[in-house]
């Protein structure tokens, strides 16, 4: 991971002034769908412990294109359609009394992602950077 501009919002104010680029605002939507596809979804699917899943959406190639989104489709259904049923099975057998408890578990997976989108804003910016 590169270094990340914040411990505080005012690193990222200041970087953001002179990098609006109307010619970088598609780049920047692609950045950000890669994102969700190949870091975002995969580190929820891991801390549902499916992997196998996991591992192809980390393996796609780099999306930047509508094509690109369009061949990834194959790997996304298919992770949805096991997320599905792997959460419906964990709520039936859990019930609501291990909410509080799964929220617990599940937050060095929010900071992860947390400090993964950092990551992406910072890649965000310097693609707009003059």
């Amino acid at each position: 991971m590169s270094s990340c501009r914040a411990t505080n919002e005012k690193p990222y104010l200041v970087a953001l002034v002179g990098t609006r680029d109307d010619a970088k605002r598609e780049l920047r939507g692609w950045m950000a769908i890669d994102w969700i596809v190949r870091e975002f979804t995969p580190t929820w699917l891991e801390a549902a412990k499916l992997d196998d899943e996991a591992a192809a959406l980390r393996a796609l190639p780099p999306i930047f294109t509508h094509e690109g989104l369009l061949g990834c489709m194959g790997a996304l259904l298919a992770a949805k359609q096991r997320s599905a049923a792997a959460g419906a099975a964990a709520w039936a057998a859990a019930g609501d009394a291990a909410g509080d408890a799964a929220g617990d578990a599940l937050d060095p997976t929010v900071k992860r992602l947390q400090a993964s989108a950092l990551v992406l804003l910072d890649r965000m910016i310097d693609c707009g950077a003059p």
